[in-house]
């Protein structure tokens, strides 16, 4: 019984940790973890083909390598490791920020932090001459991780961190995970590493301000009418009216960006209620196809009493009650008019 009772306080307690997952958070684990499982089925070579390989991206112009070797991982060790990093951060994150300026974030941490590398990389190659600055390849998460840890130092305004039972400054404690992981873990990437933190630290300071939308703006989108189905649901954070990070409450007002957002919403909001008409039309009770084979069978009545009519008898305007705009001859003439109902004839 006790075990029992267990059982069920554990599920209650892991209840309660999904469902406070929000939105942004799931897509991140689903996406990596998706990545890794299922695309080793489809390219068994996939850490070698979606890889991020500076030479491969600058004599090669394989672009796509800046962003998909960020959500392919080497091991079940390596994916569990960052994925469980990066929910103890990204809940944390996505709740102060919000879920929309939260995916934003992510992507271009994901790609300025490839992009960082490969200008380091490119430079150490000019400058030594050595070619293997270049060839290393890298994947994984982790990259975006040391971004989020300066990020989440900043939101939660912490002091200290707890290392092993130490009590580490947290202006430090970032570059203490640096060293540490690199000297302990083998075969880490200590650059993409370093570049998480630079790509966090310039955000904080606000200089990347310039590349999304201010506040205003994604509030102004997340109130369309389009939208509020997404942005009223449980899982989504709404963007926060204050910023939680000062130097970051910047950006640029969209306008051509926010009228574009709700040309698109209304066509779909449009195009939402012609799919409600056209479904009620074939499930109603009064429409549907029988209604629409019935006007189609007295469609084709009339025009069989037209051709059979030809010349030999003016056509004039006939008024059905469904066909106002209908012309079918006069009776009198033709056998086929015989299917036309006699009170309808002209």
């Amino acid at each position: 019984e006790f075990g029992y009772q267990s059982i069920i306080i554990m599920e209650g307690r892991m209840g309660r940790i999904c469902h406070s997952i929000p939105l942004v958070t799931r897509l991140i684990l689903g996406v990596n973890f998706c990545v890794y499982f299922y695309t080793p089925m489809l390219y068994p070579n996939a850490s070698k083909i979606y890889s991020f390989c500076p030479y491969l991206v600058i004599f090669k112009n394989e672009y796509y390598r800046l962003l998909t070797g960020v959500y392919v991982h080497g091991s079940v060790l390596h994916i569990v490791m960052n994925m469980f990093t990066a929910f103890s951060l990204a809940v944390n994150i996505e709740n102060a920020i919000g879920s929309m300026a939260f995916f934003g974030l992510t992507l271009t941490f994901s790609l300025i932090n490839t992009i960082f590398e490969t200008i380091g990389r490119y430079i150490l190659y000019k400058v030594t001459g050595d070619i293997s600055w270049t060839i290393t390849c890298s994947v994984g998460f982790s990259g975006v991780l040391f971004a989020y840890i300066i990020l989440n130092t900043y939101i939660t305004r912490a002091t200290s961190y707890n290392l092993c039972g130490m009590s580490i400054p947290a202006w430090i404690y970032p570059w203490v995970l640096l060293v540490g992981i690199s000297l302990l873990v083998p075969n880490v990437s200590f650059a993409g590493h370093l570049c998480g933190l630079l790509v966090g630290l310039v955000y904080v300071r606000g200089y990347l301000n310039c590349l999304w939308p201010s506040r205003n703006c994604i509030r102004g989108i997340e109130n369309w009418e389009g939208t509020q189905w997404l942005t009223n649901s449980a899982i989504y954070s709404k963007c926060p009216v204050e910023a939680p990070i000062a130097a970051t409450d910047g950006g640029y007002d969209c306008n051509c960006c926010e009228g574009v957002g709700r040309s698109i919403g209304n066509a779909c909001i449009a195009a939402s209620n012609k799919c409600r008409s056209a479904w009620e039309f074939i499930t109603g009770p009064d429409g549907g196809y029988e209604a629409l084979a019935a006007d189609e069978e007295d469609e084709d009545h009339l025009e069989l009493g037209a051709a059979d009519m030809g010349n030999l008898a003016p056509v004039e305007e006939y008024h059905d009650r469904k066909h106002p705009d209908r012309k079918v001859p006069p009776a009198g003439r033709s056998r086929l008019l015989d299917t036309v109902p006699r009170k309808n004839r002209g």
